[in-house]
């Protein structure tokens, strides 16, 4: 099976520090654009919201398909919020950055139409908690 294992790591402060949140590192190891390469990336969370013409058929198939081509460009996706209308997804994605999350969904042939980086939740009591 081609692409990115992911293992994950400590939590990196420095990087912390230059962004607006948490952020961990993980070593990537797998087959990137057909040369071998390990490296270490620094993953942060961002929320994509997707746009379609049409009703979207999620189907088992489409998935594996978008998780395969994610693994290769170091992006996981964590999971997707479905609008009532079926023309609108929110997925929440693990990214080293907006340009690999931007370069997986062109690449699957999906849009990517805001791609945002969050750093917290709000709790329902007020209280801000880590993703």
């Amino acid at each position: 099976m081609s692409g990115l294992s992911c293992r994950a790591g400590e939590s990196d402060s420095a990087a912390a520090s230059e962004t607006n949140g948490p952020r961990r590192i993980v070593r990537l190891g797998g087959i990137l654009r057909g040369t071998w390469e390990e490296e270490e990336a620094v993953l942060a969370i961002f929320m994509v919201e997707r746009n379609y013409a049409d009703e979207l058929e999620a189907s088992a198939d489409t998935a594996d398909g978008i998780n395969r081509i994610n693994a290769e460009e170091g992006v996981r996706w964590l999971y997707s919020f479905l609008a009532a209308d079926k023309r609108k997804t929110y997925c929440l994605y693990e990214a080293p950055s907006p340009e690999a999350i931007r370069l997986a969904a062109a690449r699957a042939g999906l849009p990517a139409d805001v791609i945002i980086e969050v750093t917290d939740r709000i709790n329902p009591d007020g209280a801000l908690a880590d993703i």
